[in-house]
């Protein structure tokens, strides 16, 4: 898939917060202040991002042209927790710490048996 930037108009009824939006390469991290109303909204104001959309949202597939493999993939942290729904869904709050990382399939699977 390609690199796609598109503009995402604000969904009646919610507002836009301040949040600190972080991206963990695994050699680099890019960290940078943006207002937002949901973690997917802070990446892709932040970063070219790909992803693939499904019926219950957006699954990162690449940040800034660096793509998922067969051992690693895009995860999201907010606040220190791997929430469970896509990046698109959750609804960031104003002081939010937003992490995309790109991680060990191994690693990241343990998280969802917590």
């Amino acid at each position: 898939m390609a690199v796609q930037y598109f503009a995402i108009q604000l969904p009646e009824g919610k507002e836009l917060s301040n949040v600190t939006i972080a991206v963990d390469f695994g050699d680099s991290l890019f960290a940078a202040p943006v207002a937002a109303y949901s973690a997917f909204d802070a990446l892709n104001k932040t970063h070219a991002v790909d992803y693939n959309g499904f019926a219950n949202g957006y699954f990162v597939t690449g940040i800034d042209g660096v793509v998922q493999n067969g051992t690693h993939s895009w995860g999201y942290f907010v606040n220190g927790v791997l929430p469970m729904m896509s990046s698109d869904s959750y609804a960031v709050k104003g002081g939010d710490n937003v992490t995309f990382m790109l991680m060990e399939n191994e690693k990241f699977y343990e998280y969802f048996g917590k």
